[in-house]
């Protein structure tokens, strides 16, 4: 290989360096996840005589006899406060977290959820304006704590809202043990892929004009 297909060939390298994932990195960026300390770092509505409200303390959820800290709400849909979740947003029992987030890079969300003993019960999480995931109208003898996990969200700003909104027709729903995690940069654009491979087949006509020469 000359000094010029070398060169190539390093220059492309280094593109596709640049351009590879970053490392995923294990660290939860949201504050209080488990709610061992209630409320603490998130915010949420507080419409109590509209039953549309979340609550923070330790209990006793489904069949497990252990106590485990979880946020929960009752926000009931016989309430004018607490309608359809896809039909009126604002109305929900809402709880939020502002993240800090990297322009680009894409997440993973991942929590618990129990949707209580309800007929009627949904949970909807946003990450931005995006939906994350919907939970409508699981059966009402799962009450159980069940992980839920979502990837490939990815940030369009510096700080990112995560939203929780729900609400039962019975009971309570319960939250718990929220995660969101930084997997690192996007793949590149499709512009950006069609050029490595415009440089790559560059490179192997050099090496085949040299082998034939």
């Amino acid at each position: 290989m000359n000094f010029r297909l070398g060169f190539l060939a390093a220059s492309l390298l280094s593109l596709l360096c640049l351009f590879a994932p970053a490392p995923a990195s294990a660290s939860n960026i949201v504050l209080n996840g488990d709610f061992s300390a209630g409320g603490a770092s998130w915010s949420t509505t507080s419409d109590f005589y509209g039953y549309s409200f979340w609550g923070f303390a330790g209990e006793q959820v489904g069949t497990n006899p252990a106590t485990v800290p979880v946020a929960f709400t009752g926000c009931n849909p016989a309430y004018a406060a607490c309608t359809d979740i896809n039909a009126a947003l604002d109305n929900q029992a809402d709880l939020f977290q502002t993240l800090s987030t990297k322009p680009g890079d894409s997440y993973t969300l991942s929590f618990q959820y129990s949707p209580g003993g309800g007929t009627i019960n949904e949970l909807l999480a946003l990450f931005g304006s995006a939906q994350a995931i919907a939970l409508v109208n699981l059966p009402a003898s799962d009450v159980n704590l069940a992980p839920y996990t979502v990837s490939g969200l990815v940030a369009n700003s510096t700080t990112t809202e995560l939203d929780f909104l729900a609400q039962t027709n019975y009971g309570f729903v319960a939250l718990t043990d929220v995660s969101v995690v930084d997997n690192g940069h996007i793949i590149p654009e499709p512009s950006t892929l069609v050029l490595l491979g415009s440089g790559m087949a560059l490179i192997a006509a050099l090496a085949g004009r040299k082998h034939f020469v």
